[in-house]
């Protein structure tokens, strides 16, 4: 800019030069986009489908009003930064444009309002992960608002106070600064760390915004795995009051060998609690009969054993469950009955997956189910479940006012779309995290381009090529350690929230394995930004 002032050039020449540069950098994105788009549709298609266990044919089809849209969505915000910068240089003064750089690289983080921010900030993240660990109830909504409000802000500050504040406290202290040739390298670090904060800050939100979807996509493969178990658990399942059992057996025999069959003694009961705003619907079993049916089906019973006007709750399988977790009491012929334990293992099948069921000892069953109508639940499994349609029609002409035939659709489609949700998932871990690797990567050969004059000088005073290659090495790793500890740190409490609020299994594994896989990238660009940093600063001429 200073040299384009010296030549004449005012305000709103250097304004329209500056739009028409980044409208030609924005046309050749558009264009580059849109035909890498097309030249990798289908496999990125084939690849989604893959990971979706869909078997589907992709056809290799251009669809224009597509790429015209992408191209204006594109446009349109690509315009509103180009129209901001624009409005900048106009607005600003020719001494600001000369002297700005140098102002900011000689600005110290330090003083009391420094400290303040810091804390502030410290303050903020802190208060963004106690809201993240609040999740998992009714007043989830509020929280993971203010959890992303909060972390994002905090975020912001670590990167604008806090880390500056640190740096500069360190750069104080004669005995860090003059070790190991730090003295080349922390005060620059404190100048790009000021000056690119808004960068790192937003590379660390899409890090963790990388690690959620991952996460995300497991705990949805969990529950999508646990569901689809609830539903075919049992591929015939048989309810009425007078079940056929033996001609039930010999229809299915023509066809299978039966693997496992249980029977089970219920009544239905209908009640409602404050917890749920409509009328719930529940069959009621005994303890006993509850054991015999587990031992029967091969399934290891609750360690929890009701007692007098006590009961176990089991319900099905929820995608998301924002529900009170509290145990409270189900009211029955005027009275309550103490629910003990809620879980959602499955245990009868198509049955539990439509409504709960309740396991109440043998005293408090005989005296529930006076004047009750009494049923059975008859499940069965057969050896080979491909093989589940065969005879199937002589099965359903069991249905009748007295017995209802359910048959598993083991073929069935309903919950599908959770396979795409996380393959869905999985690609937008795959698109964030080479997004993030790649604005660091680009940030830290723009600055190099900075930099390159202030290396050749050191290298012209006599300073060492392995001094500087260290102090480069020193930069340029802060720049994509520092993400990752923090994404590291927060991703703790983000797969608590997911955990919770998709009340799934531990998802470490995961975290360590999206934060592995970032650390990988990371490092493999880290050896090539070096490498492009020394070029560009002519370390090694």
């Amino acid at each position: 800019m200073g040299t384009f002032i010296f030549m004449g050039l005012d305000n709103k020449q250097l304004g329209k030069m500056y739009f028409f540069e980044m409208m030609m950098v924005g046309m050749i994105s558009i264009v580059s986009g849109i035909l890498t788009g097309i030249a990798f549709s289908k496999l990125f298609g084939m690849l989604f489908f893959k990971l979706s266990d869909i078997e589907a044919s992709i056809p290799f089809d251009f669809q224009f009003i597509t790429a015209i849209k992408t191209a204006l969505i594109f446009l349109v915000l690509y315009a509103f930064l180009m129209g901001k910068g624009y409005f900048n240089i106009v607005r600003t003064s020719v001494k600001d444009m000369l002297s700005a750089n140098r102002q900011s690289e000689f600005k110290k983080a330090n003083g009391f309002m420094t400290f303040f921010k810091a804390l502030i900030s410290l303050l903020i993240l802190c208060a963004g992960y106690y809201f993240a660990l609040q999740i998992g109830d009714i007043s989830s909504f509020i929280y993971m608002l203010l959890a992303t409000v909060f972390v994002i802000v905090g975020i912001y500050g670590l990167y604008d106070s806090l880390m500056p504040f640190v740096l500069t406290k360190l750069s104080d202290k004669k005995t860090f600064l003059y070790k190991k040739e730090r003295n080349l390298w922390i005060n620059h670090l404190i100048f790009r760390v000021k000056k690119n904060y808004r960068t790192y800050a937003i590379v660390t939100i899409m890090m963790l915004c990388c690690v959620s979807a991952l996460g995300a996509g497991l705990a949805m493969k969990q529950r999508y795995d646990a569901m689809n178990h609830s539903q075919s658990q049992y591929v015939y399942s048989f309810m009425g009051d007078q079940i056929p059992i033996d001609k039930i057996n010999q229809t299915i025999e023509k066809n299978n060998t039966m693997k496992q069959k249980a029977s089970i003694p219920f009544f239905f009961h209908q009640y409602r609690v404050e917890k749920y705003t409509n009328d719930q619907l529940a069959f009621v079993v005994s303890y006993s009969d509850y054991i015999n049916f587990c031992k029967e089906v091969g399934l290891t019973p609750l360690k929890a054993k009701p007692q007098d006007l006590e009961a176990i709750e089991l319900h099905k399988k929820y995608l998301i469950s924002l529900s009170d977790d509290t145990l409270g009491s189900v009211p029955i012929d005027q009275k309550e009955l103490k629910i003990i334990a809620a879980e959602d293992t499955a245990y009868f099948g198509m049955m539990q997956y439509n409504m709960n069921a309740l396991i109440v000892n043998d005293k408090t069953f005989a005296s529930l189910s006076k004047g009750k109508m009494m049923m059975d639940l008859y499940v069965v499994n057969i050896a080979d479940q491909k093989n589940y349609k065969a005879g199937i029609e002589e099965l359903k002409a069991f249905n009748s006012e007295h017995t209802q035939v359910m048959i598993a659709d083991l073929d069935s489609g309903e919950i599908v779309f959770i396979r795409v949700i996380y393959s869905l998932c999985i690609f937008m871990f795959a698109v964030f995290a080479f997004s993030c690797g790649g604005v660091l990567f680009m940030k830290t050969y723009n600055d190099a381009s900075d930099d390159r004059q202030r290396y050749i000088i050191l290298k012209n005073v006599g300073i060492s090529k392995r001094s500087m290659h260290h102090a480069i090495q020193k930069e340029v790793a802060f720049t994509y350690i520092l993400p990752i500890v923090i994404t590291a740190f927060s991703s703790y409490f983000i797969m608590s929230a997911l955990q919770n609020l998709m009340k799934s299994d531990p998802l470490r594994l995961i975290t360590i394995i999206s934060i592995s896989v970032l650390a990988v990238l990371f490092f493999i660009l880290y050896i090539i930004s070096v490498k492009s940093f020394e070029k560009r600063c002519e370390i090694d001429q």
